[in-house]
């Protein structure tokens, strides 16, 4: 039976991670190709289209079964030394 090198399996799981890492970064440079040009545009696209729209104010009512009462009851919660066991 072999015995445990303690170095060889330190090496192996500093590189291991590395190794994915440079492989990882590799794949999505290769893979980019013109990628973040092209959501840059759209980006700069959108933005253009929606500045030459008007503004309109966000609707301030709350939809149903949202009160501000449900929000404020976790804060109520205390600890009550008479029911603790």
């Amino acid at each position: 039976m072999k015995s445990f090198d303690r170095r060889k399996f330190l090496e192996a799981s500093v590189l291991l991670p590395l190794t994915a890492a440079f492989r990882t970064a590799a794949t999505c440079r290769n893979n980019s190709g013109g990628g973040a040009l092209q959501r840059f545009l759209y980006v700069r696209e959108l933005a253009r289209n929606l500045s030459a729209k008007s503004f309109e104010a966000a609707d301030e009512k709350l939809p149903d079964g949202t009160d501000r009462n449900r929000c404020l009851q976790p804060r109520s919660i205390r600890f009550q030394p008479e029911r603790a066991l």
